[in-house]
């Protein structure tokens, strides 16, 4: 069995945080494309709402996060980029304490 295979294998074996983690560090490439990132994008807000532990909630903020209104996602690529930046964050790894 070839080594990508074989990292594949125990990729697909650790829970979607340590995956989101383990992408994060550039142990493996993320398995999206490309998004916008700005703040406030849907890209960005996804990941907010997973780093706070936040349920899924489709948005973004064209002025900038907390700057002008929020924004429903109704546009399927926007709402693709949401999920990806949620999927893609730490889940819950916000501090409270």
């Amino acid at each position: 069995m070839d080594i990508i295979k074989q990292i594949g294998i125990h990729f697909a074996a650790v829970s979607a945080a340590q995956q989101a983690a383990m992408r994060k560090a550039g142990i493996m490439p993320s398995t999206s494309k490309k998004y916008p990132n700005w703040h406030g994008s849907p890209y960005d807000r996804g990941s907010a709402d997973a780093w706070y532990a936040r349920e899924r909630d489709p948005h973004k903020y064209p002025q900038g996060t907390y700057n002008g209104e929020r924004v429903a996602l109704t546009d399927p690529a926007e709402i693709e980029a949401y999920n990806a930046g949620y999927d893609e964050a730490e889940f819950g790894g916000k501090d409270w304490g």
